[in-house]
Order: C-alpha cells, then sequence, then structure tokens
C-alpha cells in the first residue's frame, strides 16, 4: 500500500495523534511510522480484537499526563526493536546453518584431526555420524521447533516439542545414542528463567552487571545456592548421567548481551561448585545478540547508548518517566524475582518486542495493562497473580 493511500485512510487518527503531542511529525517521522505500521506493528498478535496499531498507539499516548511526557514516550517508541514474524522465522534458518551446523562441523575438524576449517571433508566424511548423535529440544512454546524442524530439513525423531517429558516418554528418542542436546529458545532477557539463584543475596549479585564485568573472586555469592531454572529441570528429567561426553548447546534466537554473561558466569560458578554436573560442556550458540548499547535507559549500564545520526533521543527523560508513572504497575511473585521492574524484568532497560509477546524485560511502559494503563503492545502474561507493592 502507497504512502499517500495510508495517509488517507488514518488521516483524522493521525490529526488526532498530533494534537496529543501538540507537535507536528516530521515528513520523515510520517513516512517511517507509516513504514513501521504496515511492514511490522500491524501484525503484533496481542492486539486486543478491533484496534489497529494507531489506534493501539493514540491510546496509549493518552495515558501520559501532559504533551512533554508523550513526546519523551515517542522518542522510545522510536527507539524499540521489534522482531516481526518473518524476521524470527530468518532468525530459525540462521541459527542451524551459521551457528549449529558451524559448530558441529568445527568439533568433527578437532576430534577427526583434519585441516583448520577444512569442511568440505568434514562433511562429506562425517556430517551424518554427527548429526544423528544429535537432538533438539523446546525450552517453551515460543521456541517454533516445528518450522525450525521443516527450514532447516531435520527429522522429526530429533525434535522434542517441549523439554519437560516424562521419561517413560523419552524412551522413543533413545537418548542414550545422542550425544550432541540442543535447546531451542525464542529469546532471553537475563537468563533467569533459564538459570537463577533464589537466596536473595545472590539473585541480586547475578543481576548486578559490575559483578559480570569483574575478575575479582572478594565479593562471590553467598554459599547457601537455592538453584533453579529450566536448565537445571532439564538435567533432572533427562537424566544424562549415563551418557559419556554429552554437550548441551543452549540456542536462543535472541539473546541480550547481558544474559549471556550472566549465565555463562553463573554456570562457571555454580559449575565449579559442584552444583551443575559437566558444566565446562554448556554452551551457548545464539542466533542473535542485543549489545548493550541498544538499551534506552543509561543507568542500567556503563557502557554508552548507541544513538543514531538523524534521532537524538531524551534518554534521562525515559528514565524519568519510567519512574513517575511506576506506580500504576502492579508486579506479580515472578516480577519480583527480577528485583523491581521500573526498567523492565531484571533492570535491563531494554526496549524490545515480538510480534507474537513482548519480553517483560521490555520497559513495563510498552506492556503492562494495570489500573486502566493502555499498553501499545499488550504482554500476554504466564503468571498471572499479581502482589500489593509496599
Amino acid at each position: 500500500m502507497q504512502i499517500k493511500s495510508i495517509l488517507l485512510k488514518f488521516e483524522k487518527l493521525i490529526d488526532q495523534i498530533k494534537d496529543l503531542r501538540k507537535k507536528e511529525f516530521s515528513r520523515n517521522e510520517l513516512k517511517r511510522l507509516l513504514f513501521l505500521m504496515e511492514s511490522k506493528f500491524k501484525n503484533y498478535e496481542q492486539f486486543p480484537v478491533g484496534l489497529n496499531f494507531l489506534e493501539n498507539f493514540y491510546l496509549w499516548l493518552k495515558n501520559f499526563e501532559n504533551e512533554e511526557d508523550r513526546n519523551i514516550a515517542i522518542d522510545l517508541f522510536w527507539r524499540i526493536i521489534f522482531f516481526s514474524r518473518d524476521e524470527m522465522k530468518y532468525l530459525t534458518e540462521l541459527l542451524f546453518r551459521e551457528h549449529i551446523k558451524k559448530y558441529l562441523l568445527l568439533k568433527i575438524i578437532r576430534e577427526k584431526n583434519l585441516k583448520n576449517y577444512d569442511f568440505k571433508n568434514a562433511y562429506n566424511d562425517h556430517w551424518e555420524e554427527y548429526f544423528e548423535k544429535s537432538i533438539f529440544i523446546a525450552l517453551s512454546d515460543g521456541a517454533m521447533i516445528d518450522f525450525f524442524r521443516r527450514a532447516n530439513n531435520i527429522s522429526n525423531d530429533q525434535i522434542v516439542p517441549y523439554y519437560k517429558l516424562h521419561p517413560d516418554e523419552q524412551e522413543e528418542y533413545t537418548k542414550e545414542n545422542k550425544r550432541f542436546f540442543f535447546l531451542i529458545e525464542d529469546f532471553i532477557g537475563t537468563g533467569t528463567t533459564l538459570f537463577r539463584d533464589e537466596c536473595k543475596e545472590n539473585r541480586e549479585y547475578w543481576l548486578d552487571e559490575n559483578n559480570l564485568e569483574s575478575n575479582s573472586v572478594i565479593n562471590l555469592p553467598k554459599k547457601d545456592y537455592l538453584l533453579a531454572g529450566a536448565l537445571l529441570r532439564f538435567i533432572k528429567y533427562w537424566d544424562l548421567k549415563n551418557i559419556n561426553d554429552y554437550e548441551i548447546i543452549i540456542c536462543p534466537y535472541i539473546i541480550t548481551e547481558f544474559a549471556i554473561k550472566r549465565l555463562k558466569n553463573m554456570i562457571t560458578y555454580y559449575g565449579k561448585n559442584g552444583r551443575i554436573p559437566n558444566y565446562e560442556n554448556i554452551i551457548i550458540k545464539p542466533a542473535y545478540i542485543i549489545p548493550n548499547e541498544s538499551r534506552v535507559i543509561m543507568s542500567v549500564s556503563k557502557k554508552r547508548i548507541r544513538n543514531w545520526e538523524d534521532h537524538t533521543c531524551d534518554f534521562e527523560g525515559i528514565e524519568k518517566l519510567c519512574l513517575k508513572y511506576y506506580h500504576l504497575f502492579i508486579p506479580d511473585d515472578h516480577i519480583l524475582k527480577g528485583g523491581d521492574c521500573k526498567f523492565g524484568f531484571g533492570n535491563r532497560g531494554i526496549a524490545v518486542v515480538r510480534y507474537n509477546n513482548t519480553p517483560n524485560n521490555s520497559l513495563y511502559l510498552l506492556w503492562h495493562n494495570d489500573n486502566n494503563w493502555n499498553p501499545i503492545f499488550r504482554r500476554n502474561e504466564r503468571h498471572k497473580e499479581k502482589v500489593k507493592k509496599n
């Protein structure tokens, strides 16, 4: 659809949005807004029935008290990283082609003593042997595991639709013949769903980016560990102790730079303390990494925020906006495991949206619907129970 025809269709609504912000859109802003709407935002799957994107955008801006706050909200809006359905499908192919396949081929080259980067002979002579020892397991319903299988031409016998299988169900996968366990996930923001220490002091330690950057061993977590998460459940359910030389490869389509550092540090630390078996062979191979520089809150990281030449963003204003309206947000017990949620779960300060849902790691202003707040990208919550804030 041409921009002019879109303008005619939504002219009245666009005028109402202009009135709310007391400011005209520049020609480039308007073109960009309508392009993103047509190519990405209008296909978000959690919009209320009967509302299109621009109507949702208008209602979201009405949440804010004045035009100054609304214009800061629009600054935040321009910084959203939105993954469409087609982009997620592309990441399923990229993950296998550029990361999983390459991982196995490099493993073959090392173990078969081939010449460096001799991918041709590694593939022709040994690929089938190694690939048959691989199994691909979904960690959640968002892993798009069926599309992953079809896009990469993988046998159904090597695909497990969900990792929480009853031991009797596991028998059909002959796990004793497997060596490479690829855990497929759609998005990892902090990694707490995958692996966490629920002791309050330790949880706070691992969510502090300064502790992940430092090589110091002085201020390590307390010894009274309370470990939980999908990684440990997988190891327990699948009972891998009788399998020689197994490897667990965590394969998210999208992961934050913070989550990679946090998970690697935690797996190494607790592994050395005897709490994670075979920890040296637990590896992370993502398709796409969101760098810390892509966040929208400055105070949560020492790294500079990446800015754009054609757009100066009021990052300090976004931070103040999150603090100003936080009293309207009601956290649940799950959210509180990441501290509070002023800057998203785990306070990572990102603005990421997927076509089918918005991660709770993203700023709450985008997705929560407490106290009659109209979110721009409503989140479908897995955990429904709310708690009162002090």
